[in-house]
């Protein structure tokens, strides 16, 4: 397996393109585009994506271990694929102003996480554990929340959710009006 320790690169493009057998390692990614691409047993760890787009990629054996990602575009990333199996290292150690749209977060732990400034559009959290992570002021645009542990989340000034509250953990979180009234839909709660 080939390893890149770091490596800066700068509108790199590898949009259908085949990256495979490969650690990155401390490497910087700019401006640059991983449109339909396949990753095969890649690793980014402590990798920075800045101002990048990444849009339906195809991955096996590919795992991000303590990424961040600033003013990012990911489309159609499935990142509970991402996730370091049997490790207690987070995929993901900063997000911020990105658009996440129709990713899935698939078993992960992001306890504690920092989503705001960010958007989530149409994406899915499902089995994830997202014990006190703040959501706060962060647009979820028809993003669902399905069997997670929201338990001392801050969805404050948030919106746009769906979060059926007979499925979730939601112990002490936290939720500001009008947005808290969608959590009564999934209870067949009718608000006139």
């Amino acid at each position: 397996m080939k390893r890149v320790d770091g490596k800066s690169f700068i509108g790199l493009e590898l949009s259908s393109k085949t990256v495979s057998d490969v650690i990155f390692y401390d490497c910087v990614f700019e401006n640059c585009s991983f449109d339909s691409v396949r990753l095969d047993s890649v690793s980014f760890t402590e990798c920075r994506f800045i101002r990048s787009r990444i849009v339906n990629p195809t991955t096996r054996n590919t795992k991000l271990n303590f990424s961040r990602f600033i003013e990012c575009n990911l489309i159609g990333v499935h990142l509970g694929d991402l996730s370091p199996i049997g490790s207690y290292a987070a995929m993901i150690s900063e997000l911020r102003d990105s658009t996440l749209k129709y990713c899935s977060f698939e078993r992960v732990e992001l306890r504690k996480f920092n989503f705001e400034s960010n958007a989530l559009i149409y994406s899915t959290f499902n089995g994830c554990d997202l014990k006190g992570a703040s959501f706060r002021g962060t647009d979820l645009c028809e993003s669902a929340f399905m069997r997670c542990d929201l338990r001392a989340c801050d969805f404050t000034d948030s919106r746009g959710f769906r979060i059926d509250v007979k499925d979730n953990k939601l112990e002490d979180a936290s939720f500001s009006y009008p947005e808290v009234t969608s959590l009564l839909y999934s209870l067949g709660i009718k608000i006139k």
